[in-house]
């Protein structure tokens, strides 16, 4: 099965994410395509030291300045020895569409893409793509799932791989993790968790493509409300609570 992933050129913890792939048998990932960020989603320096130290601690923000200094790729973790690898601008752009048409690729992953890959881009291939979403869906559709579940005070944390079709994060649901807020001491072991538990999914989800040549998508759970959530702004960051956890989900209050 020839694969296509499109993802940031900077994914904190991504290694972490590249690991459990790899430990997991995950199939070989014929081409890489690495997308540039987006520069309106990104904040000052100082902002960013800010909102680090909230978030992820000191144990957090040491561990994040570690990677910056060290220049450890996230890109090269992911590799296989035979993976080709492009840098490009947008992941929709006619290079990059060329691409995909003279390679015939069977399948797109999106990992953290920083830019909405288009219907136009995944029906240039075969069947299709798959996104790995920090969230649970289709209740936190968008950015940064896993901030916005803590913000929101869910007792439970997902990480979920699913079909990617024209609407957002509205694909059917392949696979689910789940993990409790009690399990972890802090914000920054929620994210390593999800990093690993992120890999790990992707790799059984495609071994089971791979297999069969189809999808099994998971049984459907109705919500009433859905919204999708943006980049997080700097009150969105003042209000942030690692330690507020509601009795009830606020993703059950909405089925």
């Amino acid at each position: 099965m020839k694969i296509a992933v499109f993802t940031t050129q900077d994914n904190f913890m991504g290694e972490l994410f590249a690991a459990a792939y790899k430990q997991n048998a995950g199939p070989s990932l014929h081409t890489i395509f690495a997308v540039k960020d987006r520069s309106d989603l990104q904040f000052s320096l100082l902002s960013k030291i800010l909102m680090a130290r909230k978030m992820l601690g000191v144990r957090g923000l040491w561990q994040r300045l570690r990677q910056k200094m060290k220049k450890i790729s996230w890109i090269e973790s992911l590799q296989f020895p035979s993976t080709n690898l492009y840098f490009v601008e947008d992941a929709n752009d006619l290079k990059t569409q060329n691409i995909l048409m003279a390679d015939n690729f069977d399948l797109l992953i999106s990992i953290g893409a920083p830019r909405i890959i288009t219907f136009n881009t995944l029906k240039l291939v075969r069947l299709g793509g798959i996104n790995v979403h920090n969230g649970k869906l289709p209740v936190y559709r968008g950015h940064f799932g896993t901030f916005w579940e803590v913000l929101e005070g869910e007792p439970l944390h997902f990480t979920t791989i699913h079909r990617m079709v024209p609407k957002v994060d509205a694909g059917e649901i392949l696979a689910e993790g789940i993990s409790d807020r009690k399990e972890f001491r802090s914000f920054f072991d929620l994210m390593k968790h999800k990093k690993s538990e992120g890999g790990k999914l992707l790799a059984e989800v495609l071994n089971q493509i791979e297999s069969t040549q189809r999808f099994s998508p998971l049984p459907v759970s109705e919500f009433r409300q859905t919204q999708y959530f943006g980049w997080p702004n700097h009150k969105d960051v003042l209000r942030f609570n690692w330690n507020y956890v509601r009795t009830q989900s606020a993703a059950a209050q909405r089925a």
